[in-house]
């Protein structure tokens, strides 16, 4: 069975993301983004307005994984202090962590963006 294409908006920000994290926002333009994800430049326009909402939305989409993972520790740190609450460190813990993990992960191709990738 063939695998479904990715969907447009997906291909553009893994794109802008990969080349964002390798050269920085103002050393990449948008045709290098359409370029990577194998998309039409009108396409950059058509989903994202500007290449400062691409931008905005990379960091949104990183920020609900980092953020789902931090509320699942949370959840944890709290189940197993209760019925008192969980420690500073224990928060502090739940928090940090999960950027700490995927910083320490080893990153396929070497980008940084991919240790952020959701599983």
């Amino acid at each position: 069975m063939p695998r479904p294409k990715r969907a447009t908006k997906d291909k553009l920000m893994d794109a802008a993301e990969k080349l964002f994290a390798r050269r920085g926002f103002h050393g990449v333009s948008l045709r290098e983004i359409t370029a990577e994800a194998g998309v039409k430049l009108a396409l950059v326009n058509y989903h994202f307005g500007t290449k400062k909402n691409l931008l905005a939305q990379v960091i949104e989409r990183r920020g609900h994984v980092l953020n789902d993972e931090r509320l699942r520790r949370l959840a944890e740190a709290r189940l197993k202090a209760a019925p008192q609450a969980p420690s500073t460190e224990a928060v502090v813990g739940a928090f940090l962590n999960p950027i700490l993990d995927r910083l320490a992960m080893p990153a396929p191709g070497g980008t940084a963006t991919s240790r952020c990738s959701p599983t």
